[in-house]
């Protein structure tokens, strides 16, 4: 887990913040800056990446975690 999300987990991996009966984000509109990706891009990684390439491994970072949860749930 990242140093910027820590304070954000529940104790299982998953953000406090999350809404389980909405199925996202209960403070979208004040979330902090380690959740806005845009804002990140800004921050940190636009020296490295296009935003097209920054935006791409998002993608792949967030099927993979989605892929790993399918496993995961599945042996519990």
């Amino acid at each position: 887990m990242a140093e910027q999300t820590r304070a954000l987990d529940r104790g299982d991996g998953t953000c406090r913040h999350y809404n389980a009966t909405h199925k996202g984000c209960g403070i979208y509109n004040e979330r902090p800056d380690i959740c806005r990706v845009d804002r990140q891009y800004q921050l940190h990684y636009r020296q490295a990446y296009s935003w097209d390439r920054f935006v791409a491994l998002n993608v792949e970072v967030c099927e993979a975690l989605q892929a790993q949860a399918v496993v995961d749930t599945a042996i519990d």
